[in-house]
């Protein structure tokens, strides 16, 4: 048996031989919605690798790696889009369309580029559809409200938060061994922050990544998939 972290064991027999394996540290029992090494194999069939890295100082990030590659190709489309149409196209493109929120901006895009029209008396709908960008307008997340948070507290960032996908794909085996419970996060704008249950430390890749091998995943080194995963960059 390997050395592992006091309070943790090695359940990779019992799972080998067809028994749910067994809840060890100090935070399973609080955990149970949490997936098994051999749950989170199954949903990973044709792939069962895993693509980790430091891209936070102190914290391993963990992709699985048909997860990277498409959010990655799906956030390059967002920073490579260039008009409201290419936008439109992306997993995005309800950020661009929502009226509750942009209605305001856009009539006021619209005045400046319109001085002469007059828009008194139209309804929402019909201003909406009149002041709306059109699929050719060009596009920018720098100064978008539903993007910039420089100018409204109520844009998202289309970034993807490493730290909750990592602990979504750390099996409930090794959540429990070597995960930390996060401090200090705070309210982000618009919405209530949703933090992960458990950070890794780097100082503990090495087993976590032993692991990871020794209950069936591959393991494989792309820190830079994984920020084009985060960023579209």
């Amino acid at each position: 048996m390997e050395n592992l972290p006091s309070g943790c064991s090695d359940d990779r027999e019992s799972d080998v031989m067809g028994q749910p394996p067994a809840e060890s540290g100090p935070e399973a029992d609080g955990d149970p919605g949490r997936r098994t090494a051999k749950e989170m194999l199954r949903s990973l069939e044709e792939d069962p690798t895993l693509v980790t890295g430091i891209v936070r100082s102190g914290y391993l990030a963990v992709v699985p790696r048909g997860v990277a590659l498409k959010g990655a190709e799906r956030r390059e489309q967002l920073v490579n889009a260039r008009t409201y149409g290419d936008v439109r196209r992306t997993a995005w493109g309800e950020w661009v369309d929502d009226r509750d929120m942009l209605l305001d901006h856009y009539y006021d895009q619209y005045v400046a580029e319109h001085p002469d029209v007059d828009l008194d008396g139209l309804a929402d709908e019909e201003l909406w559809d009149l002041v709306s960008p059109s699929d050719d307008a060009p596009f920018s997340m720098d100064g978008h409200p539903a993007f910039d948070s420089s100018v409204s507290d109520s844009a998202q960032s289309y970034e993807a938060d490493i730290d909750l996908t990592t602990d979504a794909w750390i099996p409930r085996e090794i959540a429990s061994c070597y995960g930390e419970r996060p401090s200090g996060w705070s309210a982000m704008p618009a919405r209530e922050y949703e933090e992960p249950d458990f950070l890794y430390p780097e100082r503990h890749r090495e087993e976590i990544e032993t692991e990871l091998r020794g209950h069936g995943f591959t393991v494989v080194h792309d820190e830079r998939l994984i920020l084009k995963y985060m960023t579209g960059r």
